[in-house]
């Protein structure tokens, strides 16, 4: 089976994250860029993510965590920048967590997905495992460090 690419995969990866076009794909104007950067929901998961691509992770319920997902921009001025084909957050990722909340919630792995109410594989862009579990209470602050979460286009 062939592999992509170092530079068609960081291509693909300006793309998909930072609505870049892809020139001298097709015709002279190559893959052209959308309209309008659009969003990305990243959705927080406590259990294993990565079995297959066809797995979908256990979305955190803790109160104050948005169903459907954390919104993040896309595009230039977007939240992320993309690094050898690789895709992280310019900036932190911060979500209180209600005092309301009773018991305790483990973040193992994060979701990017197309949208905030897909529910099939087939809307989910991306998933990858934090480098450390965040374990949540009432009143704690779950954040992602500026550029610890990574999406690799392989």
């Amino acid at each position: 089976m062939g592999q992509l690419s170092t530079t068609i995969k960081n291509k693909l990866a300006k793309h998909i994250f930072l609505n870049e076009a892809i020139a001298g794909i097709g015709d002279f104007s190559g893959i052209q860029p959308s309209s309008a950067d659009g969003k990305f929901y990243l959705r927080l998961c406590t259990d294993d993510v990565e079995v297959d691509d066809d797995t979908l992770g256990t979305e955190c319920t803790f109160t104050g965590y948005p169903s459907g997902g954390i919104e993040l921009s896309r595009g230039s001025s977007g939240d992320f920048e993309v690094n050898d084909n690789i895709a992280s957050n310019i900036d932190d990722i911060e979500l209180t967590v209600d005092s309301g909340f009773a018991g305790t919630e483990t973040v193992k792995y994060a979701e990017l997905w197309m949208n905030n109410s897909g529910n099939t594989e087939a809307e989910r862009i991306s998933h990858c495992e934090l480098s450390s579990e965040i374990e949540l209470q009432a009143n704690d602050i779950f954040r992602i460090s500026a550029g610890n979460l990574k999406f690799p286009i392989d």
